[in-house]
């Protein structure tokens, strides 16, 4: 994931992604639209998003995230 620095938007919307959502997200420094809506995503959001200065849009919605 780390080499897709300068990727600005991901959607994953609907893509029966399961798991937790892996720390090097915070590696993705020019995003700023995240969709991962309706996955079956666990656990807590990790804080390395935190660090996503450019981050706009998150769209969390119907996972299964504590």
């Amino acid at each position: 994931m780390g080499m897709l620095s300068s990727l600005e938007y991901l959607d994953l919307e609907r893509n029966k992604i399961t798991g937790n959502l892996p720390t090097e997200v915070g590696m993705l420094s020019s995003l700023w639209n995240l969709d991962l809506e309706r996955n079956k995503i666990t656990g807590s959001l990790p804080s390395e998003v935190g660090i996503l200065s450019s981050l706009y849009d998150l769209d969390l919605e119907g996972n299964d995230m504590t």
